[in-house]
């Protein structure tokens, strides 16, 4: 009897670890806040993406600036 207490205990303990540090995120990430933090993570991240894109096809390579040495 003692035996099945202290499994039940356990799984008892591990169905709390489960719900704090994968359930409790997920249930914030719902809510009015959460989802706004997501549209602003998204909007950020859409507006890096089109400023490193663009930045890299403006770039044009460097003229050479010193003639090539003659042998």
């Amino acid at each position: 009897m003692a035996l099945y207490l202290v499994a039940g205990i356990l799984l008892l303990q591990l169905i709390f670890c489960v719900s704090v540090f994968f359930l409790r995120p997920y249930a914030n990430s719902k809510t009015p806040s959460g989802i706004l933090q997501q549209e602003r993570v998204r909007a950020t991240d859409s507006v890096m993406g089109s400023i490193f894109r663009g930045k890299g096809e403006t770039l044009q390579p460097r003229d050479q600036t010193n003639p090539p040495a003659h042998p």
